[in-house]
């Protein structure tokens, strides 16, 4: 997948407008459309100021890079219809609430397609489903949109993943691991987290996917 490819799909489940970006970095409509076309290569300053801004590492846009893959057929349907998809020999998780001021958990259900949880042990037990109750920009997550992860002590996060932390008032951070430092990085450099021991990224999410509410 080359980097305009990338580019257009990122910014498609993360509902970031053309125009905004190209604002961002200066440049003509149809000079980003070059770039998602793959018709033109931004030069490195400007590949590095898209990253900064689409808040995702320069390596997404690398083929040896942790990147994105092409969609996956299933996605699609859940994003059109997330409470009634259904898949031959899926998983069938509890629908639960991000950012829930009421206790009671949601009764609803989602039926998601085993890919969604490849490699993870045991997902029926590992994975989970939130719905946004809120907006939160800074991580492309929208009300309503759906956010599927799985539990760090099953996921392994690695740099760069979006992570989660459930409750009355969900955090979502980058996680960072170097030079044995491990860090939880709020957006905002404010609320920045360095967790003491590996261990400690256990109680928290791995996010795998955020699909904006169909």
């Amino acid at each position: 997948m080359g980097i305009g490819k990338r580019l257009r799909y990122i910014l498609k489940i993360k509902a970031i407008k053309h125009k905004d970006l190209a604002d961002y970095l200066g440049i003509s409509a149809s000079r980003l459309s070059n770039y998602m076309n793959d018709k033109r290569e931004p030069d490195f300053n400007t590949l590095v100021r898209i990253a900064s801004y689409i808040r995702e590492p320069l390596d997404t846009f690398a083929d040896t890079g942790s990147g994105y893959p092409e969609p996956a057929p299933e996605w699609k349907s859940v994003c059109e219809k997330p409470e009634k998809y259904d898949k031959s020999g899926g998983l069938t998780l509890p629908l639960q609430e991000l950012y829930a001021k009421r206790k009671s958990p949601s009764q609803k259900k989602v039926v998601l397609g085993e890919s969604f949880f490849e490699g993870i042990p045991e997902p029926e037990k590992n994975g989970a489903v939130f719905v946004s109750q809120a907006k939160f920009p800074d991580y492309g997550i929208g009300e309503g949109d759906f956010i599927i992860c799985a539990g760090c002590a099953a996921a392994k996060p690695q740099s760069g993943d979006k992570i989660l932390k459930n409750g009355r008032y969900p955090s979502l951070y980058r996680y960072h691991e170097s030079g044995g430092i491990r860090a939880l990085l709020d957006s905002h450099e404010a609320k920045n987290i360095i967790l003491k021991s590996p261990e400690e990224i256990n109680s928290y999410y791995k996010i795998f996917f955020i699909m904006k509410k169909g």
